[in-house]
């Protein structure tokens, strides 16, 4: 997961938070393996236990995102405009019309679009050697998973197009989209429809409670979390070392496992021509316990780890780290051939990271999805 950059004076406030406001990032995963022993790439969905599998001189992942069972449910807030993600055509389509809303209460906005005819290339997962021909797995309008070789592919297809659409909401309730897939004749090959559910909160995790406090609090009834004023006497930060965690879900999701991690500080290599210790912010981590170092194991790299993920349980007490992150950047060096040269780089970090990863299930569109949060702890 990337970090936080180093902060400036203006953003000195957001650093002195508890910040959990918002997650560092959101995704539906497809588990990506490297086994280096045998040169062999394994890609894995979660939900519905699809692999992919090839050799490195055989294969090659394009997009894991085509792996994935089409999304057909979003959430928007309910009075307010709100964007979902773009709606892409697939290979097999050149565009899609005539998106309407079905009810009066769910205003729909075309906010930017995107068609291009007899230009580009289409779009794929993955290829793989089948039987010594090699073969580009695609998406089709359906939903389908289908395989052709390049040429035919790209005789197949004719164009491509994506929409970014806007959504008002003036009551809660569930909502559907509906639009057509037309082929490079014109002609309608598949009625196509999205789910639009509007609530007054469109967030995954309801709440997230530290010491009693809630540290994703709504204070304006948006649905939203709200950071912006750090100053205030509801602020979300905390000089408390430990305290019960308790994360909530709203309404279509299930928390499956919650995970956290501190800051790794690790020995590095002095520079050349210089002795002493240094530190970095990685560390070599071998995951698997096959005595290795080299594999990619659910995504993350042993040699390069910045987030060692302990389980922890719901509803329990939890220590946060009193690890300063800004100590990856110390060191302590002496020249080897001039010792009354030295470099020193001591840090004195008043702000302690502890990484909170949430797994929950997107009931409606049968994904498991993982948001990862920052808990900092203030140094008094």
């Amino acid at each position: 997961m990337g970090k936080f950059s180093r902060m400036g004076a203006a953003a000195l406030a957001a650093a002195l938070s508890f910040s959990m406001v918002a997650p560092i990032s959101a995704n539906a995963e497809i588990m990506k393996n490297y086994d280096a022993a045998t040169d062999t790439y394994t890609y894995c969905n979660e939900d519905t236990n699809e692999v992919v599998t090839f050799k490195a001189d055989e294969g090659k992942m394009e997009d894991t995102s085509l792996l994935y069972n089409e999304k057909k449910v979003y959430y928007v807030n309910v009075g307010q405009y709100m964007e979902i993600p773009s709606i892409y055509t697939t290979p097999d389509v050149v565009k899609f019309t005539g998106f309407k809303s079905s009810s009066k209460n769910l205003k729909l906005r075309m906010y930017d679009s995107f068609e291009a005819t007899n230009t580009g290339s289409p779009k794929y997962a993955y290829y793989k050697k089948v039987d010594g021909k090699k073969l580009y797995f695609y998406r089709d309008v359906n939903g389908n998973m289908q395989s052709a070789e390049w040429d035919a592919l790209k005789e197949m297809y004719k164009g491509s197009g994506w929409y970014r659409l806007q959504f008002y909401a003036k009551k809660p309730g569930k909502y559907k989209v509906n639009f057509n897939a037309v082929n490079a004749q014109g002609a309608v090959v598949a009625n196509k429809s999205i789910t639009i559910i509007a609530k007054a909160d469109t967030r995954a995790i309801k709440s997230i409670t530290f010491a009693g406090k809630n540290v994703l609090k709504d204070t304006d009834g948006d649905g939203r979390d709200d950071y912006r004023n750090y100053y205030a006497k509801t602020g979300n930060y905390t000089t408390k070392k430990k305290g019960k965690l308790v994360v909530t879900a709203n309404k279509g999701y299930k928390i499956k496992k919650l995970e956290i991690s501190s800051a790794v500080v690790a020995a590095d290599k002095p520079d050349d021509g210089w002795e002493g210790t240094k530190n970095k912010g990685t560390e070599e981590v071998d995951i698997n316990g096959n005595g290795r170092t080299d594999d990619v194991v659910n995504g993350q790299s042993e040699k390069s780890v910045n987030r060692v993920w302990k389980t922890i349980k719901n509803k329990k007490t939890l220590k946060l780290s009193t690890t300063s992150e800004d100590a990856e950047v110390d060191y302590s060096l002496v020249n080897k051939k001039d010792n009354s040269k030295t470099k020193v780089r001591k840090t004195n970090g008043i702000i302690h990271p502890t990484f909170l990863r949430v797994t929950y299930y997107d009931t409606k569109n049968k994904r498991t999805v993982r948001e990862v949060y920052e808990l900092w702890l203030l140094k008094k």
